[in-house]
């Protein structure tokens, strides 16, 4: 079985739980396709407070699909994207997402490849709302 399938095998599992809070996925190389089956969990998992998927080769179109759940969910609190692949337009969607969402408190985003534009933006809304933003890294 490949990760790809072993990570949709955990996130259909996971969109009826209600006893696991916190979910380390990081260095199993999911990629956009594993992101996107984690987002689709995230909309209706109402237990998951912690979501660690820390470098997995995730892109823009994978961290939209979590922004698209970011919306939506109402249990997350800490969420680790650190090193992976997402550029500016990723990290738009999660910023854009974080308007609406009302219980994430924590976003860790290090070694992500933004710039300083979408980390100007992010930091904005995260000092608004009083979200905790570690490790923000920025390139030139």
């Amino acid at each position: 079985m490949c990760i790809r399938d072993s990570i949709k095998t955990i996130s259909k599992g996971l969109t009826v739980n209600r006893a696991l809070t916190h979910l380390i996925i990081s260095n199993n190389h999911m990629e956009n396709e594993g992101a996107e089956f984690i987002g689709q969990m995230l909309k209706t998992n109402k237990a998951l407070a912690e979501l660690n998927i820390r470098n997995n080769g995730i892109g823009d179109e994978g961290a939209n699909a979590i922004g698209e759940a970011l919306q939506i969910n109402k249990a997350l609190i800490l969420l680790n994207v650190q090193q992976n692949k997402i550029l500016d337009k990723g990290l738009k969607a999660i910023t854009n997402a974080l308007e609406t969402n009302k219980t994430l408190k924590n976003l860790h985003v290090l070694d992500d490849y933004i710039v300083y534009y979408g980390s100007r933006e992010l930091i904005g809304i995260c000092e608004r709302k009083g979200i905790n933003i570690s490790c923000l890294y920025t390139s030139d």
